[in-house]
């Protein structure tokens, strides 16, 4: 006679995931990135952005042995919803800055905030993308300046129109423009349209 088998359930699995990883984040705990907008930066965690954005999967796949510093033309307050949106599932968005919230959410794919947000990166990102060397950065248009900070100290790199820059020992940073459809570094074969959420939010206002 064979043994019954037991299926055995943690109810409070997908909760208690939530929970930790959001405490990790707040905490700084077990940080494999950082994003940064408008001078401030926000540590997060690589696993949860590509769960929620085959975009950035896209582009942090590419760096999986490092520490990638990744810049966005957006706002401060935008990206730290995005990743609050991340890790929690939900944000709560001021109606005001509800439209530059779905349009930075567009921009990076991120998924349940666009249409979609599931869709194939069609150039291959090792293609596409420009290395330079930091000791070709004064070939570069200058406008902008950033900086990357590494194990082996500090460097700096002034640029205006560069996607993707690599230092000598691997540490990327990547500039993107808000409205970078399409650039350099990856092309989306359909651009999502957050038209949608807009509408609603304005027709739920109206009924208010």
């Amino acid at each position: 006679m064979e043994e019954d088998d037991y299926y055995l359930k943690w109810e409070k699995h997908h909760s208690a995931f939530i929970s930790m990883f959001d405490y990790l984040y707040k905490h700084d705990i077990l940080v494999d990135c950082t994003l940064a907008a408008e001078e401030k930066y926000i540590k997060a965690h690589r696993i949860v952005l590509m769960a929620c954005s085959s975009y950035l999967q896209k582009i942090l796949c590419d760096h999986s042995e490092n520490y990638p510093i990744v810049f966005f033309d957006i706002k401060y307050s935008e990206l730290e919803a995005i990743v609050n949106f991340c890790y929690r599932g939900e944000v709560k968005i001021p109606f005001n800055q509800l439209e530059g919230f779905i349009e930075a959410a567009t921009m990076l794919q991120i998924k349940g905030l666009c249409k979609n947000s599931d869709s194939e990166i069609v150039n291959d990102c090792e293609t596409n993308k420009r290395r330079l060397p930091f000791s070709d950065s004064s070939k570069i248009p200058c406008k902008k300046t950033r900086t990357v900070s590494n194990n082996e100290g500090e460097n700096s790199v002034t640029c205006d129109d560069i996607i993707a820059l690599e230092t000598e020992d691997g540490v990327a940073v990547r500039e993107m423009d808000r409205n970078g459809y399409p650039h350099p570094l990856a092309m989306v074969s359909v651009k999502p349209d957050p038209e949608d959420l807009i509408s609603l939010a304005r027709d739920l206002q109206d009924l208010n």
